[in-house]
């Protein structure tokens, strides 16, 4: 029978609970950066109208099911560069990465083929049609900015199973921190810029989202990293490390596609009362 108490006493005050605690600490304020994107815009959206604020909502929420899904399976990498890292191997570490960075090349324009059919999930749930108009916009303008944030996704998930999340925190931290002017700028068409409302505010998070990416993509592309994980020489595709990938990574993209869809049904039921009630538990 296991004992409890005594594995509380050889184990709470380890230096391993000090190192689990300094790698997942970053990445669990990372996790909150693109929420914390999204509160920005329907802040921002708040000072144009009610009908905005409530579709940013309920189109974000809508692009983001889809968007987890493809999210899921291609930052299961994590597992497997983690996995290289520890047998010393860091050619598959970048090569396992890079086939990420397939999958999400592959992903994209699965995700833009929803474009032309999302609107019908603001149709069939009998919202008001500006709501359904503005939630549509966004959506779509989410989908279509969704590729930076499949590759955000594999170069992050590299650094993760190194174990160096305080560089995934960096770059997060200032995109998020960007992502505030960008709202200000596109959503209320400032320095000379077209007032774009609700499709500027979608419009800032890719943008921030792109800027977290590049800050990630400079320290996955460092002279350092060149000369330890190879990247340069490892561009062929790796049939095993894709399926791996699927194999492992479709359930891990499966629960959070679940999850969020469900809410998402609620959601957009709720949505369906009509603006003033959308706006409130937005």
């Amino acid at each position: 029978m296991i004992n409890i108490n005594r594995l509380v006493k050889d184990y709470s005050n380890t230096r391993d609970l000090g190192l689990i605690f300094k790698i997942a600490l970053p990445i669990i304020l990372s996790n909150g950066s693109l929420t914390v994107m999204h509160v920005t815009d329907r802040w921002f959206l708040s000072q144009v109208g009610q009908v905005e604020l409530a579709a940013s909502m309920s189109g974000g929420l809508t692009s983001h099911v889809l968007i987890s899904f493809f999210a899921g399976l291609i930052g299961y990498v994590s597992a497997l560069v983690a996995q290289y890292y520890g047998a010393n191997r860091p050619k598959k570490c970048t090569r396992a990465t890079i086939q990420a960075f397939y999958l999400a090349f592959l992903s994209y324009p699965l995700l833009i083929l929803f474009i032309p059919i999302i609107k019908y999930v603001f149709i069939w749930t009998n919202q008001e049609q500006e709501l359904s108009t503005y939630a549509s916009l966004y959506a779509k303008t989410m989908l279509t900015g969704s590729i930076f944030f499949l590759m955000r996704t594999a170069v992050g998930s590299f650094f993760i199973g190194l174990g160096k999340t305080r560089v995934i925190l960096i770059a997060d931290a200032v995109g998020t921190l960007l992502n505030i002017p960008f709202n200000f700028v596109l959503i209320f068409g400032k320095l000379g810029l077209p007032k774009l409302g609700v499709k500027g505010a979608a419009l800032a998070t890719i943008f921030a989202s792109f800027i977290s990416f590049v800050i990630l993509f400079f320290f996955f592309l460092r002279e350092t990293s060149q000369l330890k994980f190879k990247t340069r020489r490892l561009l062929k595709i790796d049939g095993e490390i894709i399926k791996k990938l699927f194999s492992f990574g479709l359930p891990a993209g499966l629960e959070p596609f679940l999850n969020l869809f469900a809410f998402n049904i609620f959601l957009q039921m709720m949505h369906s009362y009509g603006t003033d009630t959308a706006s409130a538990i937005t």
